[in-house]
Order: structure tokens, then C-alpha cells, then sequence
């Protein structure tokens, strides 16, 4: 969804920088903010020493609501 919107993080932007970025272009309905969510989510996942189920279940979860109208 982000690559599509046509939104990229610059190689010299933090994880953190890049989803305030993007939360800056929400427009009240709450879209850009869950993306964002679920983003930081998925990195401090994907760049930890250890899966649990219980994150993946909620990067889960977080996932699902980003298919909510």
C-alpha cells in the first residue's frame, strides 16, 4: 500500500522517520495511521532476535484491520 501510494523511505531515513512521515499524511479517517501501526510493528518483528507467536498474532490482527473500510 505504501510503495503503491508512491511513498519510499529514503535510504538515510530511520524506520521512526519514515512512518511520522507518513502518519502526517493521514486525513482524518484513520488510514495512514494504521499503515503506520502496522509498519513499525512489522519492523521491530522483523528485526528482532526472536519470533513469539503472540507478535505475530498481533502484526497479525494489525493487519486485519488494515483490510477494514
Amino acid at each position: 500500500a505504501v510503495r503503491s501510494a508512491g511513498h519510499r523511505r529514503n535510504p538515510s531515513e530511520t524506520l521512526q522517520s519514515f512512518s511520522h512521515r507518513l502518519r502526517a499524511r493521514d486525513s482524518g479517517d484513520g488510514l495512514w495511521i494504521r499503515i503506520c501501526d502496522w509498519y513499525l510493528a512489522y519492523a521491530s518483528l522483523r528485526y528482532s532476535r526472536t519470533i513469539s507467536p503472540d507478535r505475530l498474532q498481533q502484526l497479525q490482527h494489525l493487519a486485519s484491520l488494515l483490510r477494514q473500510p
